[in-house]
């Protein structure tokens, strides 16, 4: 299940344009080069609940 990150899960900054998701169950290594710029931080609520998600996922 992708999570659709919506305004009110911005901590500070702000949401792009575009309509993004966050998936779970896709888990990846970044390298600083691969980020451009710094959108905004996401809530501890929100990022807590991607991580549980997660763990779960790679428990089943």
């Amino acid at each position: 299940m992708n999570f659709e990150v919506t305004p009110d899960m911005f901590e500070s900054g702000g949401k792009p344009d575009e309509t993004t998701y966050c998936s779970p169950w896709l888990l990846a290594t970044l390298k600083p080069q691969q980020f451009e710029f710094k959108v905004g931080t996401l809530t501890k609520e929100f990022t807590d609940q991607i991580a549980r998600e997660a763990a779960e996922y790679i428990e089943y």
